[in-house]
């Protein structure tokens, strides 16, 4: 079987016989563990000839650390290197969990950052599989009991099962100095590391003395980490007690314990005979901070260190860790046969050195034609972006605006928000036509009336429409208002009511708003009513026709209207089908999605559709079979590009004419995949796709 492809016509050959807590509660972490059995400090690492041809490839594991924790040990890494930076960032931090909690404990900020600052620099922390997993039980456990502490008890008798240091000994770590920080009350990863960090607490300066969990951070005998996070909420009672004090009865009253919404345990260690270790993130930087947060860690990158011939392949975080070798190496940081870049870094024996790659955010396009078929098969891909875990698609398309919107049509193209059962479309006061809007102050609160389309202003673009304010007071304001997002809104035309008894005009005046400053921007348009938010604002209550704001004959001057917007998601590599009608054109963006984040859509592809657009791009058969009823079924699919009509011939002979096979049904599988099913020829016989 053989088959190739064409512009215009894709064949296929077969010769048959061959194919086949309470959220706010800034309660302090317990005082920090520190446990060292044995050795105090970690040995030297061993040093290797680099003139020795490193051996085969070995992968060093970290464990999976999610985008949180990864967070975490980005904070702490960071704290480490430039400790004297570390607590003005958090003195500084406008962070309202962490500001409340440095209120709640009276924390003296300048102390605090004066304390930080004469901690040395120490070398990064790097993730440990064990530890991660060690610390996770842990968080498992504080979230389950409802409580922060380091020992795990009984849920009967209270009789501690396990200690700090019997789980660190339990994963068959070998420990030489261990240390845990834990904290059930965090709102998110800097205001957890901000709680270690600070230290806050009911000590001298609003900080626990000592300082445990801070000197942990900053341990240069630590190496290593792992950090467990749970997210959850769980409250525990506990009951009543009633004790004698001599002839007095002492009642202890029940306690309720409430944890959460989010549960960390970091446990720090070292170990006999840890190389150094080169460790980062490999990451994007949407938000252009210069900093890893959460979901832009990059999955699947491989990290080669060539000088020690160890490599790792980056989890869902972004994380790796290498062994190094003491002297100037370089890390090649690949995805697939792409090689990303390249980092050089001098490792100091003993000492763990920290590499990031970032990499650049190209943006995801849709990709395909730009002249599709409005009656056949138009197939459009989405630019694939390293790490991104799905994809979503957005059409729109687009008019030139021409006439009025009034409400001659009831108002179908408009959303009114304000007094239930006030209907805004009335009879009889139009400005042309039988019908014009109306909004009222019955109740004082503002009546909006939002284009349900969004517009995008060219050249001199302009809003105009006809205005008539009734009996209004000067505390009644007409505004007609844009947004870029929905949610902000920018006034472009205001009126201010006439006046206490000063009688209306009875006509219609023009208005007009320039959109220049948006030109080639998607904007919402509203007409709001409201009374202006000062003391002792006076305004009409009354719905008769000569009261509030009427407005007729709307007009968005040079500018493209928005309509039919659909949004659809995409799996990674998934491509989609999308087909419109003759004349507009249609505009086609997508944005790539990482974890719980969205990202901006990317800059659109225009296309405009036609009955007589030409055939064009990539047929892949998918497979050839034969049914239970002996027919041929061949499955294929168009990969991307158009196909107005398809049709299948065949030929029983390798040089004989080419012909209709008769009797052949093409049913369409979605997403550009479509399956052609032909009762089976006697003898062999030479299929073709064909896409006309």
């Amino acid at each position: 079987m053989r088959h190739w492809k064409r512009p215009l016509v894709f064949a296929m050959w077969i010769l048959f016989g061959l194919f086949r807590v309470v959220a706010a509660d800034p309660r302090q972490a317990p005082p920090a563990i520190r446990w060292s059995p044995g050795l105090a400090e970690a040995p030297r690492a061993k040093r290797l000839d680099p003139a020795i041809t490193p051996p085969a490839w070995r992968e060093y594991l970290i464990g999976d650390p999610s985008s949180e924790e990864q967070l975490y040990l980005e904070f702490i890494n960071r704290a480490r290197a430039f400790p004297w930076e570390e607590g003005y960032l958090l003195a500084t931090s406008l962070d309202p969990d962490i500001q409340f909690a440095y209120r709640f404990f009276g924390v003296d900020l300048q102390r605090v950052v004066d304390e930080i600052a004469l901690y040395p620099p120490q070398p990064p922390l790097a993730f440990e599989s064990r530890l991660i997993e060690v610390a996770r039980g842990h968080s498992r456990y504080m979230l389950e009991s409802a409580v922060q502490e380091h020992d795990e008890r009984d849920p009967v008798t209270g009789k501690v099962l396990n200690t700090t240091s019997s789980r660190l000994i339990g994963t068959g770590y070998p420990i030489l100095a261990g240390g845990e920080s834990v904290y059930a009350f965090a709102e998110s990863a800097l205001h957890g590391h901000a709680s270690f960090e600070v230290d806050w607490g009911l000590g001298d300066g609003g900080v626990q003395r000592p300082p445990g969990h801070r000197n942990s951070n900053h341990d240069g005998a630590f190496r290593e980490a792992g950090i467990g996070v749970v997210r959850g909420a769980r409250s525990r009672v506990t009951p009543p007690v009633t004790n004698w004090m001599g002839t007095n009865i002492v009642i202890t009253p029940a306690v309720t314990n409430t944890v959460g919404p989010s549960l960390v345990t970091i446990d720090f260690a070292s170990r006999a005979d840890l190389p150094a270790l080169v460790t980062g993130v490999v990451h994007y930087d949407f938000n252009t901070n210069g900093f890893y947060d959460l979901d832009e860690g990059v999955a699947g990158v491989r990290v080669e260190n060539v000088a020690s011939g160890w490599f790792a392949v980056t989890g869902r975080s972004g994380g790796y860790a290498v062994p190094g070798v003491e002297g100037v190496q370089t890390l090649r940081f690949l995805a697939g046969d792409r090689e990303l870049g390249s980092r050089v870094v001098t490792v100091i024996a003993g000492k763990n050195v920290k590499q990031d790659c970032i990499i650049p955010y190209p943006g995801s396009r849709v990709l395909g034609p730009t002249l599709g078929s409005s009656t056949g098969w138009n197939v459009f891909q989405v630019e694939q972006l390293l790490g991104a875990s799905g994809y979503e698609w957005r059409s729109m398309r687009w008019d030139a605006f021409i006439g009025v919107e009034g409400a001659e049509d009831g108002g179908q193209r408009f959303q009114f928000t304000g007094l239930d059962g006030w209907d805004p479309v009335k009879s009889g006061i139009a400005s042309t036509g039988t019908r014009s809007f109306q909004l009222v102050h019955t109740n004082g609160l503002d009546q909006i009336l939002r284009f349900k389309s969004v517009i995008r202003p060219e050249s001199g673009a302009e809003i105009r429409l006809k205005s008539f304010l009734g009996y209004t007071t000067t505390n009644q304001i007409a505004s007609v208002e844009v947004s870029t997002n929905g949610n902000d809104w920018i006034p472009v035309l205001r009126e201010r009511g006439r006046g206490i008894s000063i009688t209306p005009t009875g006509s219609y005046v023009p208005r007009s708003a320039s959109l220049a400053a948006w030109i080639g921007v998607e904007l919402s348009v509203r007409f709001r009513f409201f009374v202006e938010p000062v003391e002792g604002a006076q305004f009409y209550s009354q719905t008769q026709p000569s009261f509030g704001w009427s407005f007729d004959d709307i007009q968005f001057a040079n500018t493209q209207v928005g309509t039919e917007p659909t949004v659809q998601s995409l799996a990674p590599g998934q491509t989609f089908v999308f087909r419109g009608v003759p004349g507009p054109r249609y505009e086609l963006k997508s944005r790539p999605r990482f974890g719980d984040q969205d990202l901006p859509y990317s800059t659109p592809l225009m296309v405009e559709f036609s009955t007589a657009a030409v055939s064009s791009g990539t047929v892949v058969i998918e497979g050839i079979r034969r049914d239970d009823g002996g027919h041929v079924v061949i499955d294929f699919s168009l990969a991307s590009g158009v196909a107005r009509e398809w049709g299948l011939q065949g030929r029983s002979a390798l040089t004989g004419a080419w012909e209709t096979a008769t009797g052949a049904v093409l049913s369409d599988r979605g997403d550009g995949r479509l399956t052609w099913v032909h009762p089976s020829p006697a003898g062999n016989y030479f299929y073709r796709v064909m896409a006309r």
